[in-house]
């Protein structure tokens, strides 16, 4: 999406699923985000916990998974992304490597 002034550089893209993601996965994928993002914050569902879980991103710093109190286990998980448009931008590929992070995605 891009948008008129300051933000005009900047893309954001969203990724939502109604499926958990595996804790090791996630957490190994979130140490080592995709080149062109400048931050990500998030609320997700984990597998075998009983509460959603909020994540963040920032200056290339991972915040981990953190439960939210007063939260009851969550449906779905939801992300969101923004980035510097240009080579690096590129949300199929974040998409893909996401869908790898959810516990029944098949190594």
């Amino acid at each position: 999406e891009v948008t008129e002034g300051i933000h005009a550089d900047f893309a954001t893209h969203s990724f939502c699923v109604g499926k958990a993601f595996d804790r090791e996965r996630f957490e190994a994928w979130a140490e080592s985000p995709p080149k062109g993002l400048v931050r990500a914050k998030g609320m997700l569902w984990v597998q075998g916990e009983p509460k959603g879980m909020v994540w963040h991103l920032a200056g290339g710093r991972s915040s981990g998974l953190h439960a939210v109190e007063g939260q009851t286990k969550p449906q779905w998980s939801e992300l969101v992304f923004i980035g510097n448009y240009g080579e690096d931008w590129k949300p199929y590929d974040i998409e893909q490597s996401l869908k790898q992070c959810l516990a029944q995605y098949t190594l």
